[in-house]
């Protein structure tokens, strides 16, 4: 069988995390920042119809330039989501624009690289999916600069 390799878990991992609305079920924010990709279905944050946000806090401006971001990957399901940053949690800076695909979800998730940019805030918006049109973040991993 086929095994994934290891990817680096970035600087998000337990960091805070907010949700612009509800969660479905017990699929908890806190989830799509436990440092657990593998797990598409119990280490993921679940929300209701779409657009909903998470918003992860890492405590302190820091230089990045790239966002990994994991949803739902079963059912070959193609998700709709933007990627911002923010320095401030006011000023947004569109770094992955997502919002028309149809390339199916993979266990490797996908990678946003993008010049170095201060930040303090990541904002993922799930805008839905071909399938059953709710959002689905099972892991989102932020990278400093340089790393």
């Amino acid at each position: 069988r086929w095994a994934r390799p290891p990817i680096e878990p970035g600087i998000a991992v337990k960091k805070p995390v907010t949700v612009s609305g509800g969660t479905a079920g017990d699929h908890a924010p806190e989830r799509a920042v436990d440092g657990n990709s593998d797990d598409y279905d119990g280490s993921s944050w679940w929300a209701g119809s779409p657009p909903q946000w998470l918003q992860i806090d890492l405590e302190k401006p820091t230089k990045i330039d790239a966002v990994r971001v994991w949803t739902y990957w079963n059912w070959r399901r193609a998700y709709q989501y933007k990627v911002e940053v923010s320095a401030d949690g006011t000023v947004w800076t569109l770094v992955a624009d997502l919002s028309k695909n149809t390339r199916p979800a993979t266990s490797l998730g996908f990678m946003h690289k993008f010049a170095p940019t201060e930040a303090r805030y990541v904002r993922v918006t799930g805008l839905g999916n071909n399938e059953d049109g709710m959002v689905h973040l099972t892991e989102v991993r932020v990278y400093a600069s340089g790393d």
